[in-house]
């Protein structure tokens, strides 16, 4: 899949990166700066986002648990746009 937009995220003890791509996201799961595993972040990260493409993600270290900004779109219709926030603590992404 072609990723869109990428990022490194580490919460003090776990680094990883959170790949946008046209059909979701990837979570790639990184042990001394090399991949190890790889998946979708999120228990309703399908549900969620759907046939959305991801066009960015944002991490901010002073953020509230770490959490993860997706925005998400379609190409075929603009009303689709929307501004998801992935909250480690639930495990769920929530529309903004």
């Amino acid at each position: 899949e072609n990723i869109t937009c990428l990022i490194y995220v580490f919460d003090g003890t776990n680094e990883r990166l959170i790949a946008g791509t046209k059909k979701g996201l990837e979570q790639i799961i990184l042990e001394g700066g090399v991949p190890k595993s790889a998946g979708i972040l999120g228990s309703n990260a399908e549900a969620a986002f759907g046939e959305s493409e991801i066009f960015c993600v944002a991490s901010f270290d002073n953020a509230d648990d770490n959490t993860i900004y997706a925005g998400t779109g379609k190409a075929s219709a603009s009303k689709h746009n929307a501004l998801w926030a992935y909250y480690p603590s639930r495990d769920t992404w929530n529309y903004e």
